[in-house]
Order: structure tokens, then C-alpha cells, then sequence
């Protein structure tokens, strides 16, 4: 685990090396240690060092192209710190129908230095129960939803009282289901309380495939139109971080930038 303490007005981590024994542990400090002395008081975070690796921006307006949909879009990039060893990015788009907030495309490309650009393009037909990818259509569930539309469902709930989520999942072929809940809290984070909504969640196969399973847990502020302000991912052996770190609210959307970490 990462431990924490301070140094006068500094702050210094330490990720644990080797337990000793009777509470005790040895550490690598990751600043200077200068002027740490012998019985400073030290905070176990409970969590490994976090490192953040990139940047993402998530947005969401109207459709100026086609009318009655929303347009969502995120984008993210290694640091360029971590780009000098590995460069990659990504970017993902999803037009929503308003009216039942439902997909009708969703876009999405990766890139990774060293390697050709991917990308698909998924239709959905929510009337008729069909997705389509490279050709090849699919049967799909009712209100069938991407990451990024499923996110925007997620934040158009009344957090009221505690919720059951249920939300149908496919951009690859394959039907997966997000099952959890959402629970309201109140935390005073600095001078008056502020409503939190938690959400946590599991992502696995419809066909009960237990190799294709992942996590979610998002942290939104209520009062702020469900902003997400926290989102820790498991998937793929990995955790994956993402805070808030800006918001710019305007007539025509949301844009908020994300720093994501390990």
C-alpha cells in the first residue's frame, strides 16, 4: 500500500517495501525525505501508488447534424511524460436519441504508437432488436446501450432513494449486462454537506461467460446534473482511476476534463 505523512507543509508518499513486523514496515520514500524524523505520524491509504498516466475529456451536447439526438464524446491520451515510452490514444462517440435515451451509432478509434489506427462504427436498430458491426448484424436486447450512453442513462436517474441498475450492454457483438446500485450520500467535503451518488456496478457476459467479467464504480454530484467526479474501472487484470479535474458548463453542453491514473 501507499502510505502518506507530512513534512512540515510537505506531503510525502511512501510505497511499502517489507513488513518487519509488530506494525512496522519498511518504506521507499517518493520525495524528499529532508527533516522527516523518527515517531512522524503515517496514514495507510489503503490503495497502491497512483500514478496518472493520462488525460480524457468527456462532452456532451446537442446534435447540430441530426436533430433529436445528443451527441457524447470522450477522447484520451497518455501524458507526455509516458508518451515518450508508450503513445496511445482513444476516441469514442455516441449519438442518443432523447426521447428514450437510446444509442442509434456509436464511434470509436484506437491508436498505439508502433501500430496501425483500429477503429468501428456500431448502428443500432432499438426497434427491430438489431446491431450492426462490419457488416455482420446481431440480435440485441431491449435498450441496448454503449459505455458512453449507458454513463448518460446512469446520470439521467433520480437518485432519490437507493436504485437497482439494470442497463444492457453490446458494441462488440456480444450481450453483456451492467447490474448494480446507486445509493445517495451526504459529505461534507468544505463548508455546507454536498449529495454524492455512488454507484457501483458489474459487467459480465448474457451468456454467463465467466472469463468476461469487469467492474465500475462512478462517484456523482447530484446537484451538479449527476456530474461524474469520480470513475474506478477493473477490467482486464487492471484498475483504472479517473478524477475530475475541470469542468466547463455552457448553453449548448457539458465538457468535463478527466486525469485517469492506474
Amino acid at each position: 500500500n501507499a502510505l502518506k505523512t507530512r513534512v512540515g507543509a510537505r506531503e510525502v508518499v511512501l510505497e511499502v517495501a517489507q513488513h518487519v513486523g509488530l506494525g512496522r514496515a519498511r518504506a521507499i520514500a517518493l520525495q524528499d525525505t529532508s527533516g522527516m524524523a523518527r515517531g512522524e505520524e503515517v496514514e495507510d491509504t489503503g490503495a497502491p501508488v497512483m500514478v496518472p498516466v493520462g488525460e480524457a475529456e468527456f462532452s456532451e451536447e446537442k446534435s447540430e447534424s441530426q436533430e433529436g439526438l445528443y451527441h457524447l464524446s470522450a477522447s484520451a491520451r497518455t501524458l507526455p511524460m509516458i508518451a515518450k515510452f508508450f503513445a496511445g490514444s482513444a476516441t469514442a462517440d455516441s449519438f442518443v436519441e432523447l426521447k428514450n435515451l437510446t444509442p442509434v451509432e456509436f464511434r470509436q478509434t484506437l491508436s498505439v504508437s508502433g501500430k496501425p489506427d483500429t477503429a468501428k462504427i456500431v448502428k443500432y436498430d432499438q426497434k427491430n432488436g438489431v446491431m450492426e458491426l462490419s457488416g455482420v448484424k446481431r440480435k440485441i436486447f431491449p435498450d441496448t446501450q454503449d459505455p458512453l450512453s449507458a454513463v448518460f442513462r446512469i446520470r439521467k436517474m433520480d437518485f432519490g432513494q437507493p436504485q437497482e441498475i439494470s442497463i444492457s450492454l453490446n458494441t462488440n457483438q456480444k450481450n453483456y449486462i451492467l447490474q448494480g446500485n446507486a445509493v445517495l450520500r451526504e459529505i461534507k467535503l468544505g463548508g455546507t454537506p454536498d449529495k454524492l451518488v455512488f454507484v457501483k456496478a458489474q459487467i459480465s457476459r448474457r451468456d454467463k461467460n465467466p472469463y468476461h467479467r469487469s467492474s465500475i464504480t462512478m462517484v456523482l454530484l447530484k446537484d451538479r446534473q449527476n456530474l461524474p467526479v469520480l470513475f474506478k474501472v477493473f477490467a482486464g487484470g487492471f484498475f483504472f482511476t479517473a478524477r475530475l479535474c475541470s469542468v466547463d458548463m455552457n448553453i449548448s453542453g457539458l465538457s468535463a476534463g478527466l486525469l485517469r491514473g492506474p
